[in-house]
C-alpha cells in the first residue's frame, strides 16, 4: 500500500475453495471465491460496500475466470476472462455491468454527476502494455442537476473504443425533452479531458426554455415557441467541471406553436463558460410576428455589456420578460400593472446580469405602463433597478 495513496479493503467471512485434480506435472485447480462483507475505500473517497464471488479454474499455462460478480453499492459487474501463457501474458475479458450513477457522485464526492442508471456490456484485451476494448451502453432516467441545465427523464446510448491513452464514442445519441443530441464524445484519460463535437436536432423551445432558465437569466418569460437545431462543441474535465460550450443554432417555426407562446425565427453564434458563468452572443437575429432584432455582446455576473436593437408592435408581449428583468414577483401588484403599444430600441445592456442597467435611445407610440400614458415618446432612455431617466 503506497501511503501516498491511501487504499484500504477490509471484509469479514470470506470463504474460499481450491481442488485440485490431474497429474503433478499439468495439475488444474478449480476454486471458488465468495466474500460478501467488504469494504473499499481509495484516497479521500467514500467507503463503498461490495461484494465478491469468482468461480475460477488455474494450470501451469493459464487462469480462468469462469465467471466473477462484483457487487458495490446498488451496481454490479458480471465479467469472464482468461488469462494465457505466464511468461508472456494475455488477458482477455468479456464483461456487462449495471450501474447507478447515484453511487458514482456518491463515492467520488462529485455532486456534478447527474443521477440515472446505465447498462453497459464489452470485451477487453491486455497484453504488452498495451490495453484495447469495445462495447455499447444504453442510460435511462438520467436527471441532470445543473442551474444552467435542468431536466430529468434522458436517455442516451451509444458504441465505444477504448485504449491506454482515451475512450471514443463514435455514434453518442441522448434524447431529452422531444429532442435529440447526435455526435461523437471522447475521453482523455490524462487529465479527464472531454470533448463532445455534436448536432442537436428537434427541440422545441417552449418545451427546453424552462430547462435553461435560471436567476439572472429569464429566458423562459419570453414566451418564444420554435424547433431548435444546433450544432455545437463541448468541452468539461472529470464530472462536468470547468464545462463550456460554443455553437451555431437556427430556430425554425413549426407547424404549431405551444399555447401562450410566440413563434420565433432566429439564428445564433453564441459561446459559454460555466465557471465564470460568462454568455457570450457573437451575432444573434430574430424575429417574430410582433418583433425583430438584434443581440451580440457578454452576459456576465458582474461585468455585462452587450448591443442590443428591437422594434415591437405589442409590448404586451414582452411584458413578463420586462417584469423579470425588474425582479418582480409574478402575481404583485406591480406586476399586474398595464404595459402596451409600440416601441423600438438602439442601446447597451451593462452591469451585472441580475440587475442590468439599459441604455439607449428609444421611441415609441401609444405607450403605456400603469396609469402613465404617451401618445409617443422619443429620446434616451437609462434604466437600472434603482433609476429611470428619460432625457429628450
Amino acid at each position: 500500500n503506497d501511503v501516498q495513496t491511501p487504499l484500504a479493503v477490509e471484509g469479514d467471512n470470506l470463504q474460499l475453495t481450491v481442488d485440485g485434480s490431474g497429474s503433478l506435472e499439468h495439475t488444474l485447480y478449480v476454486g471458488d471465491l465468495d466474500w460478501q462483507n467488504v469494504t473499499y475505500t481509495a484516497k479521500s473517497f467514500v467507503p463503498v460496500p461490495m461484494g465478491i464471488s469468482a468461480k475460477f479454474t488455474l494450470s501451469d499455462d493459464g487462469f480462468t475466470l469462469e465467471q466473477g460478480v462484483i457487487n458495490a453499492a446498488h451496481s454490479r459487474v458480471d465479467a469472464q476472462g482468461e488469462l494465457t501463457n505466464f511468461a508472456n501474458p494475455r488477458w482477455s475479458m468479456r464483461y456487462r455491468g449495471w450501474l447507478e450513477l447515484v453511487d458514482l457522485r456518491d463515492m467520488f464526492r462529485q455532486p456534478l454527476v447527474p443521477t440515472g442508471r446505465a447498462d453497459v456490456h464489452g470485451e477487453v484485451t491486455f497484453a504488452d502494455g498495451q490495453f484495447h476494448g469495445t462495447g455499447s451502453y444504453a442510460g435511462r432516467d438520467i436527471a441532470l442537476p445543473y442551474d444552467d441545465f435542468h431536466a430529468s427523464g434522458l436517455t442516451s446510448r451509444g458504441t465505444f473504443s477504448i485504449n491506454n491513452k482515451s475512450l471514443e464514442v463514435r455514434d453518442f445519441y441522448a434524447g431529452a425533452l422531444g429532442g435529440t443530441v447526435t455526435g461523437v464524445v471522447s475521453l482523455r484519460f490524462a487529465g479527464l479531458q472531454f470533448r463532445a463535437d455534436t448536432h442537436v436536432a428537434g427541440f422545441s423551445l417552449a418545451t427546453l426554455l424552462p430547462a435553461v432558465e435560471h436567476r439572472g437569466f429569464p429566458i423562459d418569460e419570453l414566451h418564444w415557441d420554435a424547433r431548435l437545431d444546433a450544432d455545437t462543441v463541448e468541452v468539461w474535465t472529470g464530472a462536468f467541471l470547468h464545462f463550456a460550450i460554443s455553437g451555431k443554432t437556427q430556430w425554425v417555426p413549426e407547424e404549431h406553436t405551444a399555447p401562450g407562446h410566440e413563434a420565433v425565427t432566429a439564428d445564433w453564434q453564441f459561446a459559454y463558460k460555466y465557471d465564470p458563468n460568462l454568455f457570450t452572443v457573437v451575432s444573434g437575429t430574430f424575429l417574430t410576428p410582433t418583433t425583430h432584432g438584434t443581440i451580440s455582446g457578454l452576459l456576465a455576473p458582474h461585468d455585462s455589456a452587450m448591443d442590443i436593437k428591437f422594434a415591437t408592435t405589442s409590448l404586451q408581449t414582452y411584458k413578463d420578460f420586462i417584469n423579470a428583468l425588474r425582479d418582480v414577483p409574478p402575481g404583485s401588484d406591480d406586476a399586474k400593472q398595464p404595459l402596451s403599444g409600440q416601441a423600438s430600441w438602439d442601446g447597451r445592456l451593462t452591469g451585472p446580469s441580475g440587475k442590468p442597467t439599459f441604455s439607449g435611445h428609444i421611441s415609441g407610440e401609444n405607450a403605456r405602463y400603469s396609469s402613465v400614458i404617451l401618445d409617443s415618446v422619443d429620446g434616451d432612455l437609462s434604466y437600472s433597478p434603482g433609476e429611470l431617466s428619460l432625457t429628450r
